[in-house]
């Protein structure tokens, strides 16, 4: 049996299949309009330059700052004893030391005796103890029976002491708003340390004022 060979194709010279035109011509990629630069990555990073320089400062500075703040010496938990000295509350004194101090600088304080709740009157009961004195010379005969009986000798003053000083703040706005109220109820306030001392107004400045400079002086 014979094979049929197939038919020889031949082409001519000048021929070209249409796959083989298109790309010789080109079709498959178009060209480009611009050649485009290439990409610089350093130029992308050092633009932050700055930037960065600034954050590596600032975190210089708080390491700096956070070490200086370490190396200082803790508080110490020692009181100071100049300032507990100077404190008002530091010391509470008794009243009883103020009547000494009026008898040692030769004012009259005559007849103390501790205070009760009536002799607080009106005021606030706040502080811790009182001392009740007498002024001899603001006595009246009140009733001119030529004596001065015990109701009418109960003239002079009182001294209390606190523990706190708002307790002593408010018990002297008591007696001070009392003669912005009226002058018939006014009287002269004193203070030292934790000590106020209330003395009746009818006492005259310049001798209030002796009672101030020996409070005063207490304790010097």
């Amino acid at each position: 049996m014979h094979r049929i060979a197939p038919p020889a194709l031949s082409f001519s010279s000048d021929f070209q299949p249409p796959f083989v035109s298109r790309i010789a011509s080109g079709w498959s990629r178009p060209p480009s309009s611009a050649a485009q630069p290439p990409i610089r990555y350093t130029d992308s990073i050092w633009q932050y330059a700055p930037m960065i320089r600034r954050g590596v400062v600032a975190l210089l500075i708080s390491v700096a700052l956070a070490t200086g703040c370490s190396n200082q010496p803790a508080p110490s938990s020692v009181p100071n004893k100049a300032s507990e000295a100077s404190s008002p509350e530091s010391r509470v004194r008794d009243s009883t030391e103020a009547i000494q101090a009026f008898v040692d600088s030769g004012l009259e304080a005559a007849n103390p005796r501790p205070m009760t709740r009536t002799d607080y009157g009106a005021a606030p009961l706040l502080a811790v103890e009182g001392t009740r004195f007498q002024i001899p010379s603001l006595a009246e005969d009140l009733d001119g029976d030529g004596q001065i009986n015990d109701e009418e000798a109960d003239v002079g003053g009182r001294v209390l002491s606190f523990r706190s000083q708002d307790d002593l703040a408010q018990s002297k706005a008591y007696y001070d708003d009392l003669a912005k109220a009226s002058s018939v109820f006014f009287s002269h306030t004193l203070v030292k340390d934790n000590l106020l001392v209330q003395i009746n107004g009818d006492l005259p400045d310049d001798q209030a004022a002796l009672y101030e400079q020996a409070l005063q002086d207490l304790g010097r």
